[in-house]
Parts: structure tokens; C-alpha cells; sequence
């Protein structure tokens, strides 16, 4: 009764483990914005360690949605499996809108989880499918402009 409604204690319980969890992982998001391409980036990619901690991170969320294929989060930040290019870095990525001049901000992601579904659902395969990329980051405009006709997206694979 109360104010949980009625709801169990291990119900209680196992939800304020996830709520938890999910706090953690945006502290570690947070902490992990702060991991851009740095000129330190090559020596610490030489053992593996500075793309295995960017892999990791790429892998444990996805765990938490094996089956997810898009990530959508405007004005968010993309997930990468690996340091991002040193473009998006120095702010050479992404240039401004082609249409208004704005800047673009992050949108959606296509997670490597897409070629395994379509493949699913297509098991004679899709000619000219390959799984060799590991994310495909849209980017768009900031301000949503609404140009007639369309309106060109910038995209890092």
C-alpha cells in the first residue's frame, strides 16, 4: 500500500538497482565525453588500451539492448567504438548546415546490430551488404531548418 502502490519489495528493490545502474552510467558518459582524440591518442592506440576502453564502453551498453539497431538522441553524443576521428575533435567535423549555415548537432546512429537483423530477415542475404563498417553517426542541423527541397546531412562511418 502506500506510496508504492501495492508494488513488491523485490520489485522496489530490483528497480532502484537499475535506477542505479542507469545513474552510473551516465556519471561514466559523462566522464567519457572527456575521452576525444588527443595527440596522446596514437602512442596509447599502439597497446590497445585507449580503443579497448572506447570498445568496452561501445559493447556494454549495447548489452544492455542486444537487439537495438538505431540510436536516436538529438543533440546528444554518439557512441563510438573506438577514439573519434580527430575531425570531430579539432571541430573541423561537422561543417555548418549547407542550408542555413548553423551548425550540426549529433541525431542518430546506426548500430553494427543492423546488418545481424537484416540478415534475420533476409537469410538468402541482400547483395551489396557488408558488415564492414561499426557505426554510421548522422548529423544535422541545430536549428531544424526547413528548407524546400532537400537539405544535405553530414555522416561519419
Amino acid at each position: 500500500g502506500g506510496a508504492t502502490g501495492g508494488l513488491s519489495k523485490e520489485f522496489l528493490d530490483e528497480l532502484g538497482a537499475e535506477e542505479a545502474k542507469l545513474r552510473a552510467d551516465h556519471a561514466a558518459e559523462a566522464n567519457d565525453e572527456d575521452m576525444g582524440a588527443s595527440d596522446d591518442d596514437e602512442d596509447a592506440e599502439l597497446d590497445g588500451g585507449l580503443t579497448s576502453q572506447w570498445l568496452r564502453k561501445f559493447q556494454q551498453r549495447l548489452e544492455r539492448s542486444p537487439g537495438q539497431v538505431v540510436r536516436y538522441s538529438w543533440g546528444g553524443n554518439p557512441l563510438w567504438m573506438a577514439p573519434p576521428p580527430k575531425e570531430l575533435a579539432t571541430g573541423t567535423w561537422p561543417p555548418p548546415c549547407s542550408c542555413c549555415g548553423s551548425s550540426r548537432i549529433f541525431e542518430l546512429q546506426l548500430l553494427p546490430t543492423l546488418v545481424t537483423q537484416l540478415q534475420s530477415v533476409a537469410p538468402k542475404g541482400l547483395p551489396g551488404l557488408s558488415s564492414e563498417w561499426g557505426t554510421i553517426v548522422v548529423y544535422t542541423c541545430a536549428q531544424d531548418c526547413a528548407q524546400e527541397g532537400a537539405c544535405e546531412e553530414f555522416v561519419v562511418v
